[in-house]
């Protein structure tokens, strides 16, 4: 279903998102993923997490902090980043198991309402455990079977 723009739809995590603006061993394999795909979705909470990873990690890579915070940036203007609502809060708040943290049930919430996807992605076992009870289609490119 090329033409079906569902199935071309991508919903990325933080775990995943700062794989596309650091370089991590995952970061050739993602991109490779992601590469057909017609859009990138995440919440409006990448624009915290994102930032806020990147400035974490900027000091241990060789890039200046200035040049990957602009990285960032440039990935969240391309992507399609969805508002969180009422809703989406009372999802994440009943999804299993119970001790997926609150950040991450929110994105899975997010990605549910944003549904149908080619694949949720992240990197992040307990996330991804509860996106597939909630019946998500997971992927973890470039990582062993999560």
């Amino acid at each position: 279903m090329a033409g079906d723009p569902a199935a071309r739809r991508a919903y990325l995590d933080a775990s995943a998102a700062v794989k596309l603006v650091l370089v991590e061993p995952e970061s050739a394999t993602l991109r490779a993923f992601l590469e057909p795909m017609a859009t990138m979705s995440s919440s409006e909470l990448l624009k915290a997490e994102l930032v806020r990873a990147v400035r974490r990690r900027a000091e241990a890579v060789e890039w200046s902090r200035g040049r990957l915070l602009d990285k960032a940036t440039e990935l969240l203007d391309v992507m399609d980043l969805f508002t969180l609502d009422g809703a989406v809060f009372s999802l994440a708040g009943h999804l299993d198991p119970v001790s997926v943290r609150a950040l991450d049930a929110l994105h899975v919430a997010t990605a549910l309402q944003v549904a149908p996807l080619r694949a949720f992605v992240s990197y992040d076992r307990r996330q991804l455990d509860a996106a597939r009870r909630a019946g998500l289609s997971t992927v973890s490119p470039g990582a062993e079977a999560a």
